[in-house]
Parts: C-alpha cells; sequence; structure tokens
C-alpha cells in the first residue's frame, strides 16, 4: 500500500513538472536537438511511465532490513561526509 501511496504522491508532483516542462520551459534558439528544452520533457515522460506501472502492479517483495545493516549504512555515509570535507579542490 506504501508503494501505491508514494507512488502517487510522485506522480502527482511529475505531471506539474511535465505542464512547466510543456509549456514555461522554452530556449530562444535550439542549436541541440536535446538542449534545455528537451530533457525536463523527455525525464517527466519516463517519470510517468515509471510511476503509472508502480501504481498499476506494485512490487511485492518485501526487504528486511537489520539493525545491522543500518549501522553499515550510516556508517558509510558519515565516512563519506567526513571524507568530503577534507576535499580541499577548489570548484
Amino acid at each position: 500500500m506504501a508503494d501505491r501511496i508514494f507512488a502517487a504522491v510522485l506522480l502527482a508532483v511529475t505531471i506539474g513538472d511535465a505542464v512547466i516542462a510543456f509549456t514555461v520551459i522554452r530556449t530562444p534558439v535550439q542549436y541541440d536537438p536535446l538542449a534545455r528544452e528537451s530533457w525536463p520533457q523527455i525525464l517527466s515522460i519516463v517519470a510517468t511511465v515509471c510511476l503509472l506501472t508502480i501504481l498499476w502492479k506494485p512490487d511485492t517483495a518485501h526487504v528486511d532490513v537489520t539493525r545491522k545493516v543500518w549501522v553499515r549504512l550510516c556508517a558509510a555515509v558519515l565516512i563519506e561526509a567526513v571524507l568530503d570535507s577534507f576535499d580541499t579542490e577548489a570548484d
């Protein structure tokens, strides 16, 4: 049931994004076949199809994540955050 609620909420957001992508975003000169105008349109179409698939037939497999796995995931995120804070390369 949570799959369908999640997909329905994201579908509403994606439809809003698609409306913006197809009506608001315009480039004055489309010099590239996949310019700034096309990517949001493509992504909104793909996301809508994926979310409709989830709504139509949600996954019935249950993933049971143990406490040990959560600790490892949190440790990996923490290590990445610490290592990223030492990155001194200028952007």
